[in-house]
């Protein structure tokens, strides 16, 4: 559903068009990626659809405001969004949009809020750059890499009394809901060098060969369900 043209005039040529050279972005990004784990920089496609296809992938976008605390009805909790990494726990059906591939996050404002924890355990600041994008892997991408690729854990804070509300525009690249989450054969010595001193992967049930599931598409419908 889109808002009336002549309330938000251009709005959904804008989100269409930003959509399609991000589903473009994401693509190269997958490609890029393949490479530097040892593959054929095509290694990702199997997990996209033809463009030709009926049931191509379904990229989303979310257009998203944190209210200034000062702002919030009195009782209201002040927490923008809990630490996750794609589907956490307790907020695991909520958040099941970060569980693909990669996301790419604008932040349109420049306030601070968005934070990242390191392999440390630390959170730390992701200061808004302008003209950049925050890219995330999702647990789909660590459950197909088998724990070479790590979901990207973050948090975020709402802006403190004063500063207005933040906004912010996550992208989250889909894939092909028939796709089969086959682990990928990564390069031996590459494997055992980039796992070397990582705890083991511990992504959520929908990227799992034991859940019984037959594909993507039907695990994330009974997730929902």
């Amino acid at each position: 559903m889109w808002p009336r043209e002549e309330l938000l005039p251009g709005f959904r040529a804008v989100i269409e068009e930003y959509m399609g050279l991000m589903g473009n972005v994401a693509a190269k990004f997958l490609s890029l990626v393949a490479e530097a784990i040892g593959l054929p920089p095509d290694s990702f496609d199997q997990f996209f659809e033809p463009k030709d296809s009926r049931w191509k992938q379904q990229h989303k976008l979310k257009i998203v405001k944190y209210p200034d605390v000062a702002d919030l009805p009195a009782g209201a909790t002040t927490q923008g969004v809990g630490p996750h990494k794609g589907s956490p726990t307790p907020l695991k059906r909520m958040l099941i949009l970060d569980s693909m591939l990669s996301s790419y996050l604008l932040q349109v404002t420049d306030h601070r809020g968005l934070q990242v924890q390191n392999g440390d355990g630390e959170w730390i600041d992701c200061p808004p750059v302008r003209g950049t994008v925050v890219v995330a892997l999702g647990q789909g991408m660590e459950s197909i890499t088998q724990g070479i690729c790590t979901s990207t854990t973050h948090r975020v804070i709402s802006p403190p009394a004063g500063q207005g509300a933040r906004y912010s525009i996550p992208f989250f690249q889909g894939v092909g809901l028939d796709a089969q989450f086959e682990a990928m054969s990564v390069p031996d010595e590459i494997r055992t060098r980039l796992l070397k001193g990582k705890k083991a992967s511990d992504v959520e049930f929908t990227f799992t060969k034991d859940a019984g599931y037959n594909c993507l598409g039907e695990a994330i419908f009974m997730n929902r369900v």
